[in-house]
């Protein structure tokens, strides 16, 4: 059974206790003080489900409070300005690793109190009293007892000072050692209503009114009000910056957690239906700033965090547990072998969802028993595009998103469809090897962005051409846009047959290639085979297609190879691979094809048939033949393997030319285009 211990320093604590009291739970109240017990009793609360512990505890007397009563959750309610006590309950809850949920108070402020020239908001006590110094007027002072010695020791005139405090020995003492007496001091229990406050304000003479920044439950928006109303400067400070829940996701959190733990007794072997496994995503990297508070929030309560060595380290303020791992089967075989751990989160630099390592976890989800027992959420983070984009003063919706870091991509490809591009790298050799690309393949007008380490302390941004990297050395977390240049030309469907550089080497002409490749019917995401690719005619048409795919030329002739080279990079095709080597041995090694383009077979075409059919049965086949002995071997193929759906065109292209003063047609090899 689940031990609940709520830190009650505000309303709030006590009306957790009191609803999770209706439903059943039980809970110990901490109350620091005998007024705070006398506020639970004078507001009814008393409940079977409730116990009160009065008195102030230190951090060591958290701890041995938490291990004695067994203590498995614990609620930080108290108030916002509290902050060392806030401090030394977290650093309790992680020294007995306990779960830890930090309840806000509500704020409920006035609309327009931002922009009011009534309302100076300041950071700090010390802020509050310099400004309060510049006048001799009278000051309401709400802001409670514990800080009063601080306050008249650096006011310039303790006769100006008017104090709302509890009416309890306690603080009424604080009140008197602080040199402030009779009918200076104001003992009520709050909170007020606007037209109290507005009494109180006119019976004082004050013409400010100093308070915290705290929630709805405290009366703030009332202080407010009444002060406008009255004519008073409100001096407010800042809540301290902070992260945790609302009253009501707080409520929901305790009874989930408590659920949880009873499902799990009663249905014991379903005990890990009700873990929770989060992925989030920590933004760039560069500290605590980086993250939103949904992910600050998630990382400050679970009970493990797994991540990257540098990952972890930019979250090294969170008091969990951190591992030194982040892949999904390492982290899931941990788990198993942890029954203890019910709340566990991997940190990924960056975004969840942008080459990111968590989508592994899905993968395996469905794949393994353990990880199927885990609730998986995921919290994206600020991706390093966006940071990117706003450092160079650009929107990024007009980029086109990829990654080089540990993969292939086609990015000269890319950008004769896009005009920017947007990429993460592995290291400088990226950039040195890409700038060379761009300069070969005519993008050498292009603009180039780099980013090092952004958002680190040393933190870089260069701009220049391809010519300007081609020495890059610096080492870190990079990534790059380019910017295509104006004078780099997109080159159309269906090239001319002089635009491809042949020498003496066979070439597909055009009309036939329009006709193949529109046989072939290719999707943008195609894996082709040109078998016998020549001068890469059918290659370089093909991708340039192909936007997300990727052409594998086969030509076992060195000369041809060249040719195809010289030819993929004027056309800017750098998603043609060349593959040296005869057919159907050149092919075993390579990924399964979706399409193949077969124009010339050395002889082979049977084996390069059968191979093609065992590397993807549904691949579809183009082939053209001229010979007679081709033709008769395609017929005696489709017979032997009843391919019915085989479909089978012939096509002979005539060209004018010039005789004379006359135009005469020339006729060319007739080309059978068979399709399987």
């Amino acid at each position: 059974m689940n031990k609940l211990l709520i830190f009650a320093g505000t309303s709030e604590g006590r009306r957790l206790a009191c609803e999770l009291a209706e439903k059943k739970i039980h809970s110990i109240v901490s109350v620091a003080t005998e007024y705070g017990e006398d506020i639970m009793l004078a507001e009814n609360i008393k409940s079977d489900y409730i116990t009160v512990r009065r008195g102030r505890m230190d951090k060591a007397e958290m701890i041995s409070f938490i291990k004695s009563q067994d203590i498995t959750l614990v609620v930080d309610a108290t108030h916002s300005f509290a902050t060392q006590v806030s401090e030394n309950i977290k650093a309790a809850c992680a020294e007995c690793d306990v779960k830890l949920i930090r309840c806000l108070r509500d704020m409920a402020q006035s609309k327009d109190s931002e922009n009011d020239s009534s309302v100076i908001y300041v950071t700090s006590l010390d802020e509050a009293v310099e400004y309060l110094n510049n006048s001799s007027e009278n000051i309401f002072v709400t802001t409670g007892s514990k800080e009063l010695a601080v306050l008249t020791d650096k006011i310039n005139d303790t006769d100006r000072l008017y104090v709302r405090v509890l009416p309890n020995t306690e603080a009424i003492g604080a009140c008197e050692r602080a040199g402030i007496k009779g009918s200076k001091i104001y003992a009520a229990q709050g909170p007020f209503d606007i037209e109290t406050n507005c009494l109180m304000l006119r019976l004082s003479g004050a013409k400010f009114l100093l308070t915290k920044e705290t929630g709805k439950a405290g009366g703030y928006y009332e202080k407010l009000e009444a002060a406008k109303q009255s004519g008073v400067i409100c001096i407010v400070i800042r809540r301290p910056a902070e992260q945790g829940l609302s009253f009501e996701e707080t409520l929901e959190s305790v009874c989930r957690y408590i659920d949880q733990d009873a499902d799990t007794k009663s249905a014991g072997c379903n005990e890990k239906l009700y873990k929770k496994l989060t992925l989030v995503g920590i933004g760039m990297g560069g500290g605590r700033s980086q993250l939103t508070l949904e992910a600050a929030n998630c990382l400050e309560n679970v009970q493990v965090i797994f991540g990257a060595d540098r990952v972890l380290k930019a979250v090294d303020w969170c008091v969990a547990k951190k591992i030194s791992f982040y892949t999904a089967d390492k982290v899931i075989e941990y788990l198993s072998s942890h029954a203890e751990i019910t709340d566990a989160a991997v940190a990924f630099s960056g975004d969840t969802g942008f080459y990111s390592g968590a989508k592994s976890f899905f993968d395996m989800k469905n794949k393994n028993d353990t990880a199927n027992g885990w609730h998986i959420e995921v919290i994206p983070g600020i991706t390093t595009v966006q940071a990117f984009a706003a450092r160079l003063g650009i929107a990024w919706q007009d980029l086109t998103l990829c990654s080089i870091h540990g993969r292939e991509s086609n990015l000269i490809s890319r950008l004769r469809f896009n005009d920017k591009l947007f990429c993460l790298a592995s290291d400088a050799d990226d950039i040195r090897a890409i700038s060379r690309k761009l300069i070969d393949y005519g993008f050498k007008d292009s603009v180039m962005h780099i980013a090092v380490n952004i958002s680190y302390d040393d933190e870089h941004l260069y701009t220049g051409t391809p010519r300007d990297f081609l020495d890059f050395d610096r080492k870190g977390l990079i990534s790059f846009i380019i910017e295509r240049g104006m004078e780099t030309k997109n080159h159309p469907y269906s090239l001319p047959d002089d635009f491809f550089e042949r020498t003496k080497v066979p070439m597909t002409k055009q009309e036939v290639r329009a006709v193949s490749i529109s046989k072939l019917r290719l999707t943008p995401d195609a894996v082709l085979y040109d078998i016998g690719a020549g001068t890469g005619s059918i290659a370089v048409e093909c991708a340039g297609y192909l936007t997300k795919g990727e052409v594998y030329a086969i030509e076992k002739k060195e000369e041809a190879s060249e040719l195809i080279l010289r030819n993929a990079r004027k056309a800017a095709c750098d998603n043609i691979f060349i593959v040296c080597g005869a057919a159907p041995q050149a092919l075993e090694r390579l990924p399964a094809p979706t399409h193949a383009f077969i124009g010339g077979s050395g002889g082979n075409l049977r084996e390069i048939l059968d191979l093609l059919y065992a590397k993807n049965p549904k691949i579809r086949i183009v082939i053209n033949a001229v010979t007679l002995e081709t033709q008769n071997e395609i017929f005696r193929y489709i017979k032997e393997k009843s391919l019915s759906s085989a479909e089978i065109v012939t096509i002979q292209i005539s060209r004018a030319e010039n005789v004379s003063s006359y135009h005469m047609m020339r006729g060319e090899n007739p080309v059978m285009i068979v399709t399987l």
